[in-house]
């Protein structure tokens, strides 16, 4: 910059024609104060000497008549005046500036920027590179050989030894009938109607009359599978003779003869069985349990005249009665215009003691 403007004064003053610079007087300079942080510049000796071998080297012209002196222009350096940019810094305090006209020649000195420090920017945390922890079988094992494990020795299968069913033995003595029940052995010197489970009593076998089946002997139908009597007038039972037998028929004969009677007339003759019968006139239960706990269902009962008798102590306790009177016919029904009789039975009579105490009619 120095140089430039110098450069620019002696071109000024060579391309004015003036006598060279010694016959100038320079003009007297008054010292300016100079703001602070200015420093004045020395002069250059250097343009000096330019000048004068420049003025040393220009002919001297004597021969036209003398030129008046003309006083060169002052000439002000164009050169603004430069104000140091404010810079804060915490740690230096700001120093207040003024601006002030600097003398021609003075070039403000410029204050030191002070160097602003880069913002300290974190270096990236290193990514951490995972490694599998070892340690690693090769890749291509040594084949070593494996112990041989025994095999266990084989174990023999038993098959089930299948078991013959057991089958309850009765009581010394007894034998089970064809409805579980307890009969005694038949004795091989009388005669019973059923001597096995497999045996059917009838009115019909020998020794029987038709129409009168007899059961009077002692545990003499017991073994019996089932007991029918056809056309029936009368069905006699004695002491036990029945007993636990759960499939008796009794399908008595027409009503205007009578139809039929059923006579459990000893001991637990008719103890736990069960009768289906049908035109039936009278049933009488007269020893002592003879129909206790039995299940009777009489059809079509003679009427008038149908008569249970339960004379015997407890002999009718746990029985079930159930009387069915039929309708008309399938396809038939009761003509509305006839007159309504009242059916009537002759009695349900229960002189024993205890003869009907949980007993069941329907």
């Amino acid at each position: 910059m120095k140089k430039i403007l110098i450069g620019l004064f002696a071109a000024c003053y060579l391309s004015s024609g003036q006598a060279p610079p010694m016959a100038v007087k320079p003009a007297a300079t008054t010292a300016v104060p100079l703001p602070p942080g200015v420093i004045p510049i020395p002069p250059d000796t250097t343009a000096a000497a330019a000048q004068t071998t420049a003025a040393v080297q220009t002919p001297l012209v004597t021969d036209p008549p003398a030129v008046p002196v003309v006083t060169a222009p002052k000439v002000t350096d164009p050169a603004p005046v430069v104000t140091a940019p404010k810079v804060t810094d915490p740690a230096i305090p700001a120093t207040p500036q003024t601006t002030a006209a600097l003398p021609p020649g003075v070039v403000p000195l410029i204050p030191a920027i002070p160097a602003i420090p880069a913002p300290a920017i974190p270096a990236p945390a290193p990514v951490p590179n995972p490694k599998p922890a070892g340690p690693f079988p090769p890749v291509n094992p040594p084949v070593i050989g494996r112990p041989v494990i025994p095999s266990p020795p084989p174990v023999a299968v038993l098959e089930p030894i299948p078991l013959a069913p057991t089958t309850p033995k009765a009581p010394e003595g007894y034998v089970y009938g064809a409805f579980d029940q307890f009969c005694p052995v038949p004795d091989p010197n009388r005669d019973y109607v059923c001597r096995s489970p497999n045996d059917m009593g009838s009115d019909l076998l020998p020794g029987q009359s038709p129409g009168f089946l007899k059961c009077e002997r002692s545990y003499d139908c017991c073994l019996c599978s089932s007991l029918l009597c056809q056309d029936c007038n009368t069905l006699s039972i004695g002491p036990s003779g029945a007993y636990g037998v759960k499939d008796i028929v009794v399908n008595g004969r027409e009503a205007k003869l009578g139809g039929a009677q059923i006579k459990c007339q000893s001991m637990e003759s008719c103890l736990h069985s069960v009768m289906n019968t049908q035109t039936v006139r009278e049933i009488e239960c007269l020893g002592d349990m003879s129909c206790m706990g039995s299940t009777v269902r009489v059809f079509d009962p003679v009427l008038p005249g149908f008569k249970l008798d339960c004379s015997g102590t407890a002999s009718c306790d746990g029985m079930t009665l159930e009387v069915v009177i039929p309708g008309p016919p399938p396809g038939y029904v009761c003509n509305p215009e006839a007159g309504q009789d009242t059916l009537r039975i002759s009695g349900l009579e229960c002189s024993g003691q205890e003869s009907a105490a949980t007993r069941k009619s329907t």
